[in-house]
């Protein structure tokens, strides 16, 4: 999706360039935004249905989420327009982009035409979608 094809293009330039700015921070932000909307509500089913629904995908996306605003505070309050960052940050970075790139190719094996967006799936597919992503997120994790 456009989404994701744009958030990638700003990990790879984290990554590249050592920093992050606010521009690319919001493309990154757009993608855990998209996958918390849709999910949330769908992991409320699971849970509801107390089907095996692993909680790696939601735990994560949501560290993710508080990591993102603690960059986007030190950027507000910073004078600079990027935050320059170390090795230990990129990692984070690092593992966010082969992250998101194994969603988009599972999201992928669930859209009839694939340049649909993903939202057009009906409510059992986000169900079955939503355990495929936490099991490619537990397997990443580790």
């Amino acid at each position: 999706s456009h989404t994701n094809k744009t958030s990638d293009q700003a990990l790879t330039s984290i990554l590249e360039n050592k920093s992050i700015s606010m521009e690319q921070l919001n493309d990154i932000n757009s993608v855990l935004n998209f996958y918390i909307q849709h999910l949330q509500d769908t992991g409320d089913v699971t849970n509801h249905l107390e089907m095996k629904s692993n909680q790696d995908l939601r735990t994560y996306i949501s560290s993710c989420h508080d990591k993102l605003l603690q960059y986007q505070r030190q950027l507000e309050k910073s004078e600079n327009t990027k935050l320059e960052l170390d090795s230990s940050e990129l990692k984070f970075f690092e593992q966010m982009k082969g992250m998101t790139s194994e969603w988009e190719n599972v999201s992928n094996e669930y859209k009839e035409i694939p340049e649909t967006e993903l939202y057009e799936l009906s409510e059992g597919h986000w169900i079955s979608l939503y355990n495929d992503l936490s099991i490619v997120t537990k397997e990443n994790l580790n």
